[in-house]
């Protein structure tokens, strides 16, 4: 008799344990968010530009209390969300260019349904720079 299929059931115990990746548990969608990278730290803030050849592409600004650095999240029902900003509205969501000279950069479009748009936040070890601890 082999014993692979007792290890079957302790395997499947062991992937039950594994947390899942953070997803809607911790965004609360009643809030707006600022969001920098780890790179450049707490003090760029992600914003839209208003008009012009750039109008709609985003970019690291400094920190400020402009409505372009103010986003939300709209659950998906499939446990990715759709990031707005406060200053062009729920119907703007950050999306990806496929393609083209500005291919692979995050720029707002109408919202669709369009992969590009469909964000999935995960939580790691790393805390932000400048940061203050909520509990």
């Amino acid at each position: 008799m082999s014993k692979r299929p007792r290890l079957i059931p302790a395997v499947v115990v062991l992937l039950a344990c594994i947390p899942p990746p953070t997803l809607a548990q911790s965004v609360d969608k009643s809030f707006y968010y600022k969001l920098s990278t780890q790179f450049r730290g707490n003090a760029m803030k992600l914003d839209v530009f208003n008009g012009g050849a750039k109008n709609n592409l985003t970019r690291l600004e400094a920190d400020q209390d402009v409505s372009g650095q103010f986003w939300s999240f709209v659950a998906d029902a499939d446990g990715t969300f759709r990031l707005s900003t406060l200053f062009r509205g729920p119907g703007m969501c950050l999306d990806i260019f496929n393609g083209g000279p500005n291919n692979n950069q995050p720029h707002l479009a109408k919202c669709a349904n369009l992969s590009g748009q469909l964000w999935i936040p995960t939580k790691t070890d790393k805390r932000v720079e400048g940061a203050v601890k909520s509990d």
